[in-house]
C-alpha cells in the first residue's frame, strides 16, 4: 500500500512538558540496566502528563543497554483518522527538544510489504505518538523514528501478522516500542487488579494471549508479541504495573499501565 502526501513536520505537542522531562531525565539518569544480553523491546504508557515518571525511567533503563538507530513505535489510532487499517508516516517529528526524523529506509521496507500504507492524518496529534516522541528526542535525538498505527477495525489476527514480518527487517540497533494503556475509566483498585492479570498473560511472550489483554489496542499489542515471538525474545523484565491514580489525584476514573521488556 502506498500513499502520497504533501510534505508536513508533525508537531510539536506537550510543550509545557518539557521542563518535567528534565526533571524526570535527571531523576532516573542513575536507572539500572536491563538485566538482558540483547533487549528488543518494551511495553511502556502514552499517558501524558501523569505516565512522565514512568516513560523516563523507561527510556533511561534502555539508554543503558542500547543506543538504538531506529526506534519502531507500534501504538493505537485512537480516533481511527488513518485511510489504512495499518498506517505509517514518513514525515519528520518537531518536539520541544528538536526534530526526530524518518527512517526512510524502514519505511520502504514496511511498505513493500503491503501490509501498512502512508498516512499522515492520524500523526497530527495522536498522543500514541507524539507522547514518545517527547521522550524519545530526549533520551535519543540522533535515533530515526519509525512511528506506527493500528486502526481499532482490524483483527488481531492481521496484527499478528504484521508483527511476524516486522521481526524480519530489523537489526541489533533497532528498539521496538508499544506505546499501550491499559485498563481505562475504572477505579484504581479494579484497574490494577485487570492489568495484573494483563501483566501474567503477557509474562508468557505469546502472541495469541496477547489480544486478550484489556488495553486500548490489542492490535498494536499483537503485533508487538508477534514481533518479540518471532525474534526469539524468550526473557521479560517487568518495571512494573501502575496506574493513573498513583501519579494524580483521580482514584475513580483511572488509566493502567504495565511497563515490561522483552529480549534475551
Amino acid at each position: 500500500m502506498l500513499s502520497s502526501a504533501a510534505h508536513a513536520i508533525h508537531g510539536p505537542r506537550f510543550e509545557s512538558d518539557k521542563s518535567f522531562v528534565n526533571r524526570m531525565f535527571r531523576l532516573y539518569s542513575t536507572a539500572p540496566r536491563i538485566k538482558m544480553s540483547r533487549v528488543y523491546g518494551g511495553i511502556v504508557t502514552h499517558h501524558i502528563p501523569d505516565g512522565i515518571p514512568l516513560m523516563a525511567q523507561f527510556y533511561s533503563k534502555v539508554k543503558k543497554n542500547l543506543n538504538p538507530r531506529t526506534i519502531i513505535i507500534l501504538a493505537p489510532d485512537h480516533v481511527d483518522a488513518g485511510k489504512y487499517g495499518i498506517s505509517i508516516s514518513e514525515e519528520d517529528f518537531v518536539t520541544p527538544f528538536g526534530k526526530l526524523s524518518s527512517s526512510g529506509d524502514m519505511v520502504k521496507k514496511i511498505l513493500r510489504t503491503g501490509l501498512a500504507g502512508v498516512s499522515e492524518k492520524p500523526f497530527e496529534l495522536d498522543h500514541s505518538i507524539h507522547s514518545q516522541m517527547l521522550l524519545i528526542s530526549k533520551y535519543f535525538p540522533k535515533a530515526k523514528v519509525v512511528p506506527i498505527v493500528f486502526r481499532s477495525s482490524i483483527s488481531v489476527e492481521d496484527g499478528r501478522t504484521f508483527g511476524s514480518m516486522l521481526s524480519g527487517l530489523v537489526d541489533s540497533s533497532t528498539f521496538i516500542v508499544a506505546s499501550i494503556d491499559f485498563a481505562h475509566y475504572l477505579e484504581k483498585n479494579k484497574s490494577r487488579a485487570i492489568d495484573n492479570q494483563s501483566a501474567a498473560l503477557l509474562q508468557t511472550i505469546n502472541p495469541r494471549l496477547a489480544g486478550l489483554v484489556e488495553a486500548d489496542s490489542p492490535q498494536a499489542l499483537s503485533a508487538f508479541m508477534a514481533a518479540m515471538s518471532t525474534l526469539g525474545a524468550n526473557k521479560s523484565e517487568a518495571m512494573g504495573v501502575f496506574n493513573s491514580g498513583d501519579f494524580g489525584n483521580n482514584q475513580t476514573s483511572t488509566t493502567g499501565y504495565v511497563v515490561k521488556f522483552f529480549g534475551r
